[in-house]
Parts: C-alpha cells; sequence; structure tokens
C-alpha cells in the first residue's frame, strides 16, 4: 500500500512555479535551503526544481 508520494518537478523558471503554488494556490511552502522549497500536501509533498539545461 502506498501511504504517501514524493514528487519533484522541473520548470525552466523554477522561482516562477514555486511562486504560482505559493501565491496563487495559498500553499504552505517549506524552506528546505540551499533553493529548495518544499509545499506540504500531506500525504504528498511537491517540490519544484530548475530544469538542466
Amino acid at each position: 500500500m502506498i501511504a504517501g508520494v514524493h514528487a519533484l518537478l522541473y520548470a525552466h523558471d523554477a522561482d516562477a512555479a514555486r511562486a504560482f503554488f505559493r501565491d496563487v494556490l495559498a500553499l504552505e511552502g517549506l524552506d528546505g535551503g540551499d533553493g529548495w522549497l518544499y509545499f506540504a500536501l500531506p500525504p504528498v509533498e511537491l517540490a519544484c526544481h530548475r530544469a538542466p539545461g
């Protein structure tokens, strides 16, 4: 049985994607440090990071 999920999204403009999740969807962000911002969606976590290249 799956009890939770950790989802990781990559975006060319990660700051804009994070702002969307935080400001538009009003998700509470958790600062993981070093540019890692997580959004708690119990039992799921969602993170958005810069796409390579």
